[in-house]
Parts: structure tokens; C-alpha cells; sequence
């Protein structure tokens, strides 16, 4: 048998030897190798399944990999020429481009509820409140629990904002533990 003009049906079990490629189209196949399948689209290897990894954009094109979820069409999104993952948006210039969340702006939440949490970084780590708009009172705030623990604006830094907690404020230097104390009780 060496061509079918119309449907093949196969009762049973269909063996190639090295894959399948696309009728008129020999750039684009699925290619099987031991243990481990190849798809090319157009050339470029694609997609990768092995035992010990799955490998999308092999050949390191400027191909970008979507993930879509039920209300959103970039929930995953690798832009291959910029180098850069977007969560909930197209990825952008930044190596990590992060939009949506559950509050009312953009958020990252690491961890569950009791779950200690960390961000760290080698040698210095930036936290910038920036915008493209002209948007006076930039903020940066830090919570424990509910109750806001620092806030940091243009216009200076402010610690226990609220007033709602019963939290002292501590300068530490060398052996001297208090070395600046304010006792917030």
C-alpha cells in the first residue's frame, strides 16, 4: 500500500517507523523517536515529549506559548522575543509581567493561610511603586494580619498608620537592642 485516495480506517493498532508528516506540507510532523515524540510546525521543533521532560519551543524561536483560562486569554504567556512570562497579561518588557489578582490591583500571593513566606534576593532587592501616568500619592504598605505596619509614600514613611495595633517601634544597633524605642502603649 502506498497512497490512499480518501479515509484510512484502521482496525487495530497503526505502526510508523519515525512519525507522520503533513501531506503537502513535509516541514510540519509528529516524529517518534525511543521514548520520546517530536512535533515541528513549519520547521521548527515545537513541541517535545520525553520520560523525563516535555519541552515546548525546542528550537528557541520566536515562538510565544499561551496557557488560556475560562475568563482569560493570556492567564499564562511566554513572549519569546522580549524573554518574558506574563501571569494574567501578554507577557511584556520585564522578565516577569504580572496583571490581575483578587483585590483591586495587581497581587501576588505566595502561600496559604499559616504558611511562612519569603521573598529574597542575592544582593539588593527593589521594591518600586512606579506608573507610566503621572498618578500622584504612590504608596508602598506593609501589613501584619490587618493591620498596617508600615507605610511608605512621597511624602515620607509612616509606621502603625492606623493606630490600630498596640505595635513598638524598635531601632536596633550593635548590642543595644533599643537603641531608639517608642513604646506604642
Amino acid at each position: 500500500l502506498t497512497s490512499v485516495a480518501g479515509n484510512l480506517n484502521v482496525n487495530g493498532t497503526l505502526q510508523t517507523a519515525s512519525g507522520l508528516v503533513h501531506l503537502g506540507d513535509t516541514n510540519t510532523s509528529h516524529d517518534f523517536g525511543t521514548d520520546t515524540q517530536a512535533f515541528y510546525t513549519g520547521g521548527v521543533r515545537s513541541l517535545d515529549f520525553g520520560t523525563g521532560e516535555t519541552v515546548f519551543n525546542e528550537d528557541q524561536a520566536n515562538i510565544d506559548f499561551q496557557v488560556k483560562s475560562d475568563g482569560n486569554a493570556n492567564m499564562i504567556h511566554v513572549n519569546a522575543g522580549n524573554n518574558s512570562v506574563g501571569i494574567g497579561r501578554a507577557g511584556g518588557d520585564a522578565p516577569i509581567d504580572i496583571n490581575g489578582g483578587t483585590f483591586t490591583s495587581p497581587t501576588i500571593q505566595m502561600g496559604n493561610h499559616g504558611d511562612n513566606c519569603m521573598i529574597a534576593a542575592k544582593f539588593s532587592l527593589n521594591i518600586k511603586a512606579d506608573s507610566t501616568e503621572g498618578i500622584a500619592g504612590r504608596a508602598i504598605g506593609f501589613n501584619i494580619g490587618a493591620i498596617p505596619a508600615l507605610g511608605l509614600t512621597t511624602a515620607g514613611a509612616i509606621f502603625n498608620s492606623d493606630r490600630g495595633g498596640a505595635m513598638d517601634f524598635t531601632v536596633v544597633s550593635g548590642a543595644n537592642n533599643h537603641m531608639l524605642f517608642v513604646d506604642a502603649s
